[in-house]
């Protein structure tokens, strides 16, 4: 679906000459990657308002977009599993974050960061088999993925002191999601 969209906008750029044949494939991911983050920000923030935690679903899909993209995990075998598997992850975190507001587990929450920082710390950048890193990409990756988590860990103990609770509950959840696909993905490649 998104991949035949991407690819009909880099048709269209190449037959009206705003790019070239070389670059039509380069255009079509990269729409591909901007339409897919697109749609996947609409379902969670559609999810977010349904259940009435739309700012928390947000800056839970922005900040593990942010994570995902350099840590890696395991990826669907199939743009549709994708999906399915994407959307029913978004789905399960938001209302992962509302029972953890609702109940407020700040205990379980401390526990949880914790142990998704180690298997972030542990397991990032993971490549795949399809597509391994080089020593280089793999040393950036990690030291950007270290930062990010840094930022997001500062930013969950940030929101807690300001007693913003729910948004330091996104936080949480957004790392527990990436270390979750951190050991599939580790699964998988054994």
């Amino acid at each position: 679906m998104v991949s035949k969209l991407s690819a009909k906008i880099a048709d269209h750029l190449c037959a009206t000459a705003v790019i070239t044949e070389e670059d039509k494939d380069l255009y079509s991911y990269g729409f591909f990657v901007i339409l897919s983050r697109v749609l996947f920000f609409f379902i969670a923030a559609t999810f977010g308002l349904i259940l009435h935690i739309a700012i928390e679903s947000i800056v839970f899909f922005i900040l593990f977009c942010s994570i995902r993209s350099y840590a890696g995990g395991v990826h669907a075998s199939s743009e549709l599993k994708c999906s399915v598997y994407t959307t029913s992850a978004i789905l399960l975190c938001i209302l992962g974050i509302k029972l953890f507001i609702q109940y407020n587990l700040d205990y379980i929450l401390a526990f949880i960061l914790i142990l998704s920082l180690i298997c972030i710390l542990a397991l990032s950048p993971l490549d795949s088999l399809e597509k391994p890193l080089s020593k280089q990409d793999k040393n950036h990756y990690r030291k950007v993925t270290r930062i990010i988590t840094g930022l997001i860990v500062a930013l969950t103990l940030i929101f807690y002191l300001l007693e913003l609770k729910s948004i330091s509950t996104s936080c949480v959840v957004s790392l527990l999601l990436e270390s979750i696909l951190l050991i599939a993905g580790k699964l998988k490649n054994i």
